[in-house]
C-alpha cells in the first residue's frame, strides 16, 4: 500500500513539530478535536469499533482545504480510522 505523499513529510518529525506546523491562516494543521465534536454517525461509528476508550480523535490536515486523515494516537503511534475527502467529519463553515 502506498502512503499518501503529505503522511510520508510527517513520518520524519518529531509530535512537536507536528503540533507546530500551521496553514497559510495561522491555524493548527494537525491536532487533537473531541470526539463528540464529530458528527452523530462518526460517533455512532467510533463506539462500534470500540474506541470508546479514547475521548478525542487527532485529525491530519491534508492535500489543501477538505481533505482530513482522522485517527487516534498510542504510544507516539497514530492509528487511522478515516480517510475524510470533503471534511464532512467535523464539517465548519467558511472563514
Amino acid at each position: 500500500m502506498a502512503i499518501h505523499p503529505p503522511m510520508r513529510d510527517l513520518a520524519g518529525l518529531t509530535w512537536g513539530e507536528i503540533d507546530k506546523l500551521a496553514s497559510g491562516t495561522g491555524h493548527k494543521m494537525h491536532h487533537l478535536h473531541e470526539v463528540g465534536d464529530l458528527i452523530e454517525e462518526a460517533q455512532q461509528r467510533w463506539v462500534s469499533l470500540d474506541l470508546d476508550q479514547f475521548d478525542s480523535v487527532f485529525r491530519f490536515r491534508l492535500s489543501g482545504q477538505k481533505r482530513r486523515a482522522w485517527g487516534f494516537i498510542v504510544d507516539a503511534h497514530s492509528h487511522f480510522v478515516w480517510w475524510d475527502r470533503e471534511h464532512s467529519l467535523y464539517p465548519t463553515e467558511p472563514h
